[in-house]
C-alpha cells in the first residue's frame, strides 16, 4: 500500500471518530436540555396545583379535608392538565389518588416546606417524573405527588 493511501485511510478514520464523538456529545446535550425543560414545565404545573390547594384551604372551613378531594378531582377531570396522575397524602392516609397511580413509595426526605424532590420512574417502557412537595394547613402536613409524562 502506498503512503498516500495510508494517510487517506488514517484521516478518514480520524474524521469518523471526531464526528462520532461530536454527534454523541450533541445528542446528549440536546437530551439533557429536553429533560430539564420537561422538569421545569412539570414543576410549574405542580406549583399551580399547590396554589389551588392553598386557595381551597384558605377559603374552606371544613376540617375533614373533603375540599381537597373535591378540588383535585375537578382539576383531574379537566383535559388540559399536564400531569398523568396526582396523589395527596397526610401521614399514612391517602386523601386523593388519580386513576393511574404508579408512584414511588420510597421516602422522599423533604425537610423544608419549599423543598421539591423529583425522581424519574420507568413503567412499561414509559418514563415519568414524580415530583413531591409538602405544604401545611393548620397543624397538618400534606404531601402532594404529581406524576408527569416525559
Amino acid at each position: 500500500m502506498r503512503f498516500g493511501s495510508k494517510i487517506t485511510i488514517c484521516i478518514t478514520l480520524l474524521l469518523a471518530l471526531v464526528f462520532g464523538l461530536g454527534g454523541s456529545v450533541l445528542i446528549s446535550s440536546a437530551f439533557d436540555q429536553a429533560v430539564e425543560r420537561e422538569r421545569t414545565n412539570a414543576m410549574s404545573s405542580h406549583q399551580l396545583v399547590l396554589y389551588a390547594l392553598n386557595s381551597v384551604s384558605a377559603s374552606s372551613s371544613v376540617s375533614n379535608y373533603e375540599h381537597f378531594k373535591s378540588a383535585l378531582s375537578q382539576l383531574d377531570s379537566q383535559n388540559y392538565h399536564t400531569w398523568k396522575s396526582l396523589r395527596l397524602t397526610s401521614g399514612d392516609e391517602i386523601i386523593y389518588r388519580s386513576d393511574f397511580s404508579y408512584f414511588s413509595n420510597e421516602p422522599m426526605n423533604i425537610s423544608d416546606e419549599d423543598v421539591w424532590v423529583s425522581v424519574i420512574l420507568e413503567y412499561n417502557g414509559m418514563y415519568f417524573m414524580q415530583i413531591t412537595s409538602q405544604f401545611s394547613v393548620n397543624d397538618d402536613v400534606f404531601y402532594l405527588d404529581g406524576l408527569y409524562d416525559i
